[in-house]
């Protein structure tokens, strides 16, 4: 055989057998992938021309469904209605963009440092949000967007080990209506539950680690259950995403069932989850993606069924 041809046939075969080794590698990163839920809608959603959306990693949805709050790293609050058409969510309308305001001349909020990551609304309208950089939770009163914070040094003792960038990725309120925040990364083996009551944190339970998923965002769903999105990233080929739901024991968490884990690019890095209740009584779980304002990346509303009904 010619040399010229040997050398492309050695190439060919090289080629072969490196996209055998990465099938065989995603075959591997999708072991133990399974849902207990039912795909209602995976909807793109844009914004032509508005420069501030994207980076949305925080998500609040109205108990009918038709209305959402997000949170976006800039940061910025976005206020939508959700158009739906049967069980699918067929367009996000009359979008808003309110950019919260910080007391006095401390400029927490710029674009830089600040970055909002996640939500909790109390049924009296007050929104709490958490930033991942400085390590802070605090609120906005109904219609009202300047921030109100918790005390700085009462926050600074219980988040002092958090690193710069991988604080408080998720935000939720307890049963009793307690403010519970949860890191993405901690050095044990375990993730701590950090709870607001009377103006102090503490830490009132954990979350053990399981596999290379990291906790991005949770919600409370009208079941008194905490539903608990995580993430995993591989470099270079995407994201799988998993939903874990906990009990509330007393002062305890107990984990009760694995919903949803997803194989690999089933969607993008879903930050923001929603819990409610529709029509039927079954739980909804509606997602967003985070973008991080690339342009190849999309932002995505994803939203599944739990058919059994609420227990």
């Amino acid at each position: 055989m010619p040399l010229k041809r040997t050398s492309l046939f050695l190439v060919v075969c090289s080629v072969l057998a490196s996209l055998a080794s990465l099938r065989a590698y995603i075959a591997h990163l999708n072991d133990g992938a399974a849902s207990q839920l039912e795909l209602l809608s995976e909807l793109s959603w844009r914004w032509p021309g508005e420069e501030r959306f994207g980076g949305l990693s925080g998500l609040e949805i109205s108990e009918d469904g038709t209305k959402l709050i997000a949170v976006s790293d800039r940061p910025m609050l976005v206020f939508a209605k959700v158009r739906r058409q049967g069980d699918s969510i067929v367009g996000i309308q009359n979008m808003e963009i309110v950019r919260p305001r910080t007391p006095g001349s401390m400029n927490y909020h710029d674009e830089v440092n600040s970055d909002l990551e996640a939500l909790a609304l109390e049924k009296n309208g007050r929104l709490w949000v958490s930033t991942e950089n400085y390590h802070d939770v605090e609120y906005f009163n109904p219609g009202e967007y300047t921030a109100n914070h918790i005390d700085y040094e009462t926050e600074t003792q219980a988040f002092r080990s958090l690193p710069y960038n991988q604080g408080l990725e998720a935000l939720s309120l307890d049963p009793q209506g307690r403010v519970i925040a949860i890191p993405e990364t901690w050095p044990e083996n375990s993730f701590p539950i950090f709870r607001l009551e009377k103006g102090e944190w503490s830490v009132s339970g954990e979350i053990r680690k399981s596999g290379s998923y990291v906790p991005v965002g949770a919600d409370t769903g009208p079941d008194g259950h905490l539903y608990l999105l995580e993430r995993r990233f591989v470099w270079g080929i995407g994201f799988s995403n998993r939903v874990r739901r906990f009990a509330f024991v007393e002062d305890r968490i107990v984990e009760t069932d694995i919903l949803l884990q997803t194989k690999i690019r089933t969607h993008g890095n879903l930050e923001g989850i929603a819990v409610w209740s529709d029509a039927s009584n079954a739980i909804r779980l509606t997602m967003v993606s985070d973008d991080n304002f690339r342009t190849f990346l999309d932002t995505e509303i994803v939203e599944y069924r739990w058919n059994e009904l609420r227990r």
